[in-house]
């Protein structure tokens, strides 16, 4: 029940301090507070080309990034890239 809760408000922009484990793949980064541990993640980008639509991927967006974040354990954002053709990248 609780990996329920962690996965439907993963990356949401708010500490939940329940879902800040390993398990729950570090709750999307939300409980980093000091601009300095941005430091620690990895640079670079991670590009998946999925056949969906963009709408279709953003209703499904957090389930994707915490099950693939934990599968490569590291934890996955959405950046936008100007002039790409969906605006959005996953790195």
């Amino acid at each position: 029940m609780y990996n329920d809760y962690c996965q439907d408000h993963h990356g949401d922009g708010h500490c939940d301090k329940g879902c800040n484990t390993k398990e729950c793949n570090w709750d999307g980064g939300d409980c980093v507070t000091a601009p300095e541990a941005e430091n620690d993640y990895a640079s670079g980008a991670l590009i998946f080309i999925l056949d969906m639509s963009v709408d279709q991927f953003w209703n499904i967006s957090m389930h994707f990034l915490r099950d693939m974040g934990f599968l490569l354990r590291t934890i996955l954002v959405i950046m936008e890239v100007s002039g790409f053709v969906s605006h959005k990248v996953l790195v």
